[in-house]
């Protein structure tokens, strides 16, 4: 997101290590409860007024963004903070969590449609790729090919570790990831097929209203 031209002339004050979070969607706001408006995955865009003379509160801003797993937080010091307080830059070093100073003359509306407008690309652009492996799956499965050369095959694709159930021939094969095989090595057969279950986001494969089988990505 910081490479979009909404973001230009902002700064990582500090939390670089964290910039590979995932953002969900945008939370403006300058209330003292602010942690009570606040989700997981969303990236905080606020200029600091309701606790910018409060030097506990700010103390315990960024941790408190942290633990409820925030992205990051966006602040606009120009405003009120001037500068921005040491304590949120150690605090934020310390949790890797981002802390980004913005420009004096960014509008908060031109963040928040940047960001949803990035978000709706990558969302779109999934789904295209979701419809691709979907039809290629089903023609292999039903051509009767090998279950675990689909199972390889959709796992270089996509990048990670595939599940992938045939419900046509009652049968599923595991590809794991170079990585996940790794993370999850020592594990029986049983304990990792439940961590990729826990964690993997399903794809049915479906035509013309039939379920083929299911495509179990992480």
């Amino acid at each position: 997101l910081l490479a979009l031209p909404a973001f230009s002339g902002s700064r990582v004050l500090a939390g670089e290590r964290g910039l590979d979070r995932p953002v969900a969607g945008v939370s403006l706001t300058d209330l003292p409860d602010y942690h009570s408006w606040v989700y997981p995955d969303e990236l905080l865009v606020s200029t600091c007024y309701a606790i910018h003379q409060d030097a506990a509160a700010l103390a315990e801003f960024i941790p408190t963004l942290s633990r409820k797993g925030l992205a990051g937080a966006c602040i606009k010091t120009a405003r009120f903070l001037g500068v921005m307080p040491p304590a949120m830059l150690a605090a934020a070093e310390t949790l890797s969590f981002p802390l980004i100073e913005l420009p004096a003359d960014v509008r908060f509306s031109t963040i928040t449609k940047a960001v949803a407008d990035e978000r709706l690309g990558r969302q779109t652009a999934l789904l295209r790729s979701s419809l691709t492996v979907n039809q290629m799956l089903v023609q292999t499965i039903t051509s009767g090919a090998s279950l675990e050369e689909i199972a390889q095959m959709a796992g270089e694709i996509t990048g990670g570790t595939v599940l992938l159930v045939d419900s046509l021939n009652c049968r599923q094969v595991l590809y794991l990831s170079p990585a996940d095989a790794q993370a999850l090595a020592g594990l029986g057969p049983q304990a990792v097929e439940q961590v990729i279950l826990a964690r993997a986001e399903v794809h049915e494969m479906v035509v013309e209203e039939q379920v083929f089988g299911a495509l179990y990505l992480c």
